[in-house]
């Protein structure tokens, strides 16, 4: 049998809901709020490792190293999966409050 309490465990320590995006439906943010911070942001688009990284600019005399953000890419997040990751992660402590008590419900009317 499921044991419940880890989960409602997990639950209680996150950041108390409702989490919310922007309310006017129409903005392409994928950042996830509580009512005081952000919570969570979605990753959309190019996606991968940045990290400090050295270059040598100038001639062969007068070369100097410049320092530099290099980027190494690895994906790629369509804009539609991410709103959909968003949406999924924003009703997640909602969705599973309602699923623990249909379980705790369905368990309590068992003989």
């Amino acid at each position: 049998m499921l044991d419940l309490e880890p989960i409602k465990a997990r639950l209680a320590a996150a950041t108390p809901g409702p989490w919310h995006s922007c309310p006017d439906g129409g903005c392409k943010c994928t950042m996830i709020m509580c009512d005081d911070y952000p919570v969570a942001e979605v990753t959309k688009g190019p996606w991968g490792d940045t990290y400090p990284a050295l270059r040598v600019v100038g001639g062969s005399i007068d070369g100097k190293a410049e320092a530099y953000l290099e980027r190494i890419e690895y994906g790629h997040v369509p804009e539609a999966e991410a709103l959909a990751n968003r949406a999924f992660i924003r009703e997640a402590p909602a969705d599973i409050s309602a699923l623990i008590a249909e379980v705790e419900r369905l368990r309590s009317a068992m003989p």
